[in-house]
């Protein structure tokens, strides 16, 4: 599932004009500014559904965050996924929708005084298993 949600985002030009190829999972995450903006997603919950055919579906909730230096980055870099995978499928997803979206800061993380801000999309996920 999130190697195809990922390919989609980096055939989009105006996500990889802002990221680049810096899509990494939560707890891969290269510190320090070189690195930024950066989108990393999280599978936060993975629910199997029943179903009348013989194929399994499972529903996930998957958490992408934009990370950078500035508001305005974070709410593009969001803004650009939102566009790719609110409504998405692929091999394998069925169903993509946005369900959240929520904004923050953090701490810096490379030992610099700058915060971070960061916007968080939550998705709903069907895909097979």
């Amino acid at each position: 599932m999130i190697p195809v949600m990922r390919t989609a985002l980096l055939n989009d030009s105006t996500t990889t004009a802002l990221i680049s190829t810096r899509i990494f999972p939560y707890s891969r995450m290269s510190s320090g500014k070189e690195n930024l903006p950066a989108l990393l997603w999280d599978i936060e919950g993975d629910e199997l559904m029943p179903t009348f055919t013989r194929d399994s579906l499972k529903k996930s909730t998957v958490s992408m965050m934009a990370i950078s230096q500035s508001v305005a980055v974070s709410e593009s870099v969001v803004d650009a996924v939102a566009n790719v995978l609110d409504g998405f499928t692929g091999t394998g997803v069925t169903s993509c929708r946005l369900v959240a979206t929520e904004t923050g800061e953090i701490e810096p993380f490379d030992g610099g005084d700058d915060y971070y801000y960061t916007q968080t999309l939550t998705l709903e996920v069907w895909h097979t298993t």
